[in-house]
């Protein structure tokens, strides 16, 4: 998939901030209800491996069904130590 490869090639520091800035053009000035959440995609890991899956803890805006941003941890238990770098 052409999007993949591309999105693969990019750092992911130039991807976030690329991303982070997208959302706040489209972000609404007024006042919305933040779900911060904890996913964990469990085809996104290899055991041959040794690769776990990913756990990602994002920020939802409500009103406007926008994600804000999304911060990845290392295992599930750690989502509340992620929690404070998301915000």
């Amino acid at each position: 998939d052409t999007l993949n490869d591309v999105i693969n090639a990019l750092p992911a520091q130039t991807f976030s901030d690329c991303f982070i800035n997208w959302v706040d053009g489209m972000r609404e000035d007024d006042p919305d209800i933040v779900a911060i959440d904890g996913k964990t995609s469990r085809r996104a890991h290899n055991r041959s491996r040794g690769q776990n899956p990913l756990h990602l803890v994002s920020a939802w805006a409500a009103r406007q069904r926008l994600v804000l941003g999304q911060q990845a941890c290392a295992e599930k238990s750690n989502e509340i130590t992620a929690i404070p770098e998301l915000l």
